[in-house]
């Protein structure tokens, strides 16, 4: 972790380890020093001693809720972030092994710390969902807050959501959006530019996409100068209670990653809405539209792959293939 911070070890890609990446290590460096207090009565927990069996009492450990002296301390996670901890737990054990630190091949190099994942269910908002957000009268939920009137906040992260869900940004592309738009804006004459090209904060990569209707509204409305929001976990607590005050009560339904809970829930969507749900949105709906290929789609969201990309549209494989075979049969047609 001390070689990461200080530039000393980087990615695949020749970058520093991102800020993201190093806060999930610290997480799991915490989580570690927990259990150790806790589960092994503050003994260290040996490289020798990963194993199948260690394992699995972590799991149960990190799945239930901790409580301790009647006092609820952590909550349980489920299967899919476990599988994220031990991901990293076993990176860090492989690296171990290679300096000589310990002999324990199997830790690493065996499925012993892999667990399988629950497939998740990502939601984007289609269309009309984004139409039914973008015209969502807030000024009837003013209310005075320490910092305000709360409609104010609500707004710019409506807006600025809505922007990211029709130019596919990211939230770290969208907080430096306000400086992008006023300089297309000057350049343009002091009106809507028709392409806004940004460069991605997460690959370091240039896009350049249409100024959809959408994205467009947005961006008029506010005459080229664009607000700032606020950190990432405000803006999702907000974004939750936006889409519900827009009416948007679709449910979902979804997998359990519980390790106990083996049945499906139901989940209504404003609880599984975050701001990179905007990121989807823009993938999925211009997906649907049937007019772009995947090449062409890739060029306005960055993505390095197809299968990056597929991660990113809420259609199956099957649903790609039945597209292309209509294409391709209308072509001999």
């Amino acid at each position: 972790m001390e070689e990461c911070e200080n530039g000393k070890r980087i990615t695949k890609q020749g970058t520093r380890i991102s800020s993201g990446r190093m806060e999930q290590y610290r997480n799991v460096f915490g989580l570690l020093f927990d259990f150790k207090r806790r589960e092994n009565r503050g003994r260290d927990i040996l490289w020798d001693e990963l194993d199948s069996q260690w394992v699995a009492h972590f799991i149960r450990w990190r799945g239930n809720d901790q409580v301790v002296n009647g006092e609820l301390v952590r909550r349980g996670v489920n299967l899919n972030t476990i599988g994220r901890d031990l991901k990293i737990l076993r990176a860090w054990t492989r690296v171990a092994f290679e300096r000589g630190i310990h002999t324990n091949r199997i830790a690493w190099d065996s499925d012993v710390m892999k667990v399988p994942s629950i497939p998740s269910v990502k939601v984007h908002l289609k269309p009309d969902e984004l139409a039914a957000l973008a015209d969502c009268d807030l000024s009837k939920f003013k209310r005075k807050g320490p910092q305000g009137p709360e409609a104010t906040a609500l707004e710019v992260v409506r807006d600025m959501f809505v922007l990211a869900c029709w130019t596919g940004a990211r939230i770290s592309d969208i907080k430096r959006m306000p400086d992008v738009i006023a300089g297309a804006w000057a350049e343009n004459g002091g009106s809507c530019p028709d392409e806004i090209t940004f460069v991605q904060a997460k690959t370091n990569t240039a896009v350049t996409i249409p100024t959809l209707p959408g994205a467009r509204a947005v961006i008029e409305k506010h005459g080229g100068q664009l607000p700032r929001i606020m950190n990432a976990q405000k803006v999702n607590v907000l974004l939750k209670e936006l889409i519900q005050l827009a009416g948007l009560d679709r449910t979902i339904q979804t997998p359990s990653a519980s390790i106990d809970k083996q049945v499906g829930l139901t989940r209504q969507l404003s609880e599984m809405v975050s701001f990179h749900t905007a990121r989807r949105s823009f993938a999925t709906n211009l997906y649907n539209l049937g007019i772009l290929t995947l090449g062409e789609l890739r060029s306005f969201t960055g993505h390095t792959t197809e299968a990056a990309l597929m991660t990113y549209l809420n259609v199956t494989q099957r649903e790609v293939s039945k597209r292309a075979s209509q294409k391709l049969l209308a072509a001999f047609a």
